[in-house]
């Protein structure tokens, strides 16, 4: 009986909702997201509190949530965010990838990015939810180093990876492996006395890239060299082709 009466008061519906956690959301995107509607009743949220923390999960930006309860009506929306694990970039725009390996639609504002950020120079969906799957395995102290990230596929690995660090050391190592492979950069970090290329392609090696550039720079010169003869016996050829020719004209001629 008193149920009944109370239930047909203004007291019914009374209650105090509070949002802890937002970084990227709002408390009203939060509230929204939960379905909770002001003509709830308070004993309805109060036995359902659970369903409705799992409906604001249904942002994308949200990985958890909870709802507690104190007496007498004040119900708070626990919730924790997703990460911004680095950024897809694309033109001047920066867009952020969630820990949950979601790509947020809306671009930050470059004014905005923190000093140090993961930029992903590669934007296919699956292979980014792959790198973030990966670079979970990976310690906070590697990652926080780590500038860029682009596509660098070998004839031997179609994954393969080039990871720049802000240190200008680079790192290749194929995506598949890169949560198992990638934490050794620690161990062979302190060794390194100059800028390094780090490759982890097939077994783990370091070599100066100011030796490779080098290398590079010889092996480039060789081939523009070869390809500098190769043009010269061409005309050559060419030329006694040429004079070949005229010759028999002018044999022909004279008859």
């Amino acid at each position: 009986m008193f149920l009944s009466i109370y239930l047909l008061t203004p007291l019914s519906t009374l209650k105090h909702i509070e949002v802890t956690g937002t970084v990227q959301t709002t408390a009203d995107q939060v509230k929204e997201a939960s379905g909770i509607q002001d003509s709830d009743y308070t004993i309805s949220l109060l036995l359902n509190k659970d369903k409705h923390a799992e409906m604001v999960k249904s942002d994308r930006w949200i990985e958890s949530a909870k709802i507690v309860y104190q007496f007498p009506v004040h119900f708070t929306i626990e919730v924790k965010e997703f990460e911004i694990v680095a950024y897809s970039v694309s033109g001047d725009n920066y867009y952020p990838i969630l820990s949950s390996g979601s790509i947020e639609s809306t671009a930050v504002n470059a004014a905005n990015l923190p000093e140090k950020y993961i930029s992903v120079l590669f934007n296919d969906e699956e292979q980014i939810k792959t790198l973030i799957s990966q670079l979970n395995e990976v310690s906070p102290e590697i990652k926080q180093e780590i500038e860029k990230i682009e596509l660098a596929p070998s004839k031997v690995t179609s994954d393969l990876l080039k990871i720049t660090m802000y240190d200008t050391d680079e790192i290749l190592v194929p995506l598949s492996e890169l949560g198992k492979k990638l934490p050794y950069y620690s161990k062979i970090k302190p060794q390194l006395t100059v800028p390094s290329g780090i490759d982890m392609e097939v077994g783990i090696y370091s070599y100066s890239l100011v030796d490779k550039a080098l290398d590079d720079e010889r092996v480039k010169a060789k081939e523009e060299e070869k390809k500098k003869q190769e043009e010269e016996k061409k005309k050559q050829a060419e030329q006694g082709n040429q004079d070949q020719t005229t010759q028999t004209t002018q044999t022909t001629q004279s008859r």
